[in-house]
């Protein structure tokens, strides 16, 4: 029996006035990103866009997503920091 991998799709939408300036912060940071998985980062004038995607083929490469993502949030979230005390 050969299973179709499940497909996941996990769309983070976060409302700041520094989007563009953490697009830029974090877009760095994708190049490492684990095999199988892809990170995509957007941004409007009110919000910072990120889509990661993974194939699950077990049930590790979720976890793997969802620690990439956190990993992601964690940095954001420094960086959010950084720009209100320069502010």
């Amino acid at each position: 029996m050969n299973e179709e991998p499940l497909k996941v799709r996990v769309e983070v939408e976060i409302r700041t006035p520094h989007a563009a300036e953490l697009e830029k912060a974090i877009s760095v940071d994708n190049v490492d990103v684990p095999q199988g998985i892809t990170i995509s980062v957007y941004h409007n004038e009110e919000n910072l866009y990120i889509i990661g995607e993974c194939e699950c083929v077990e049930p590790k490469r979720l976890l793997t997503l969802r620690n990439t993502l956190d990993d992601i949030l964690v940095d954001i979230n420094a960086a959010i920091k950084v720009l209100e005390t320069v502010k």
